[in-house]
């Protein structure tokens, strides 16, 4: 079932995309997946961080990845390097008693140096576990042109039964 009113270039493509998700039937409703994109759109050639960057995030598996600061209930899920080692072995050390105080060197202005130099190892910087589903650096385009695709054959197969054939 194509999405009536996709345009490949265009913002209209979200609006068609929930106007559908809107009129699926409940029941189906409750079948409906999710994607996590943060992650997937910083591995785009259009994206304005360094290619170590998308480098790393190309090469990580959803392993990869580790929460931090959970004891501060300010919880970051960040791609590992040595920085976020240290910040882990800090709050095992310190344990309930960690506080910011603890680790400010470790985890304070790090993005400019991560995400525009390229110093990956540089501090702790966000990176969900979809990581392990990111093997390429598209165009965005081109990376929501395959998204969209892929949201065609889930909600045919899928919604198959529920949704409105082109005669109703």
């Amino acid at each position: 079932m194509p999405l009536k009113g996709w345009q490949q270039d265009g913002d209209h493509s979200v609006a068609v995309v929930w106007s559908t998700v809107a009129r699926t039937p409940p029941a189906a409703r409750q079948r409906l997946a999710d994607i996590n994109i943060g992650t997937r759109f910083v591995a785009t050639q259009e994206s304005p961080v360094h290619e170590n960057i998308k480098n790393a995030i190309v090469s990580a598996t959803e392993r990869d990845t580790r929460l931090i600061m959970r004891g501060l209930r300010n919880t970051e899920r960040v791609l590992t390097n040595r920085a976020v080692e240290q910040v882990l072995e800090k709050e095992a050390e310190l344990g309930s008693a960690v506080s910011f105080q603890d680790i400010p060197s470790l985890v304070t202005g790090v993005y400019a140096r991560v995400m525009r130099r390229g110093e990956v190892d540089a501090g702790p910087w966000s990176c969900g576990m979809v990581v392990g589903l990111v093997n390429d650096v598209p165009s965005v385009r081109d990376l929501i042109n395959r998204i969209m695709q892929q949201a065609e054959e889930i909600i045919s197969h899928r919604f198959c039964g529920f949704l409105p054939t082109a005669e109703e």
